[in-house]
């Protein structure tokens, strides 16, 4: 069965964030269409807002980057990322 859409950006968001740990918005959306996955670039900021309600990811404001940098939450369970 085919991950579609909205929920298909939610899984790479959390993969991608598991993987390199911090990225801004443009990183997220930028690592999304390397993996050639381009049907997805524009559901990234939706997945991560729908992520953040959920608790799964958080945001701060990075002065640095100047930028939004997102992170999985302390409390993530990486469990939920096997067998997908």
């Amino acid at each position: 069965m085919a991950i579609k859409g909205l929920r298909k950006a939610r899984i790479l968001v959390l993969f991608l964030l598991d993987d390199i740990g911090e990225l801004t918005t443009e990183q997220l959306i930028a690592e999304v269409g390397l993996l050639g996955i381009n049907e997805c670039q524009d559901r990234v900021p939706s997945a991560l807002a729908d992520l953040c309600e959920e608790n799964l990811v958080n945001k701060k404001l990075s002065k640095e980057k100047r930028a939004i940098v997102w992170r999985l939450a302390q409390n993530f369970d990486r469990s939920l990322l096997e067998g997908i």
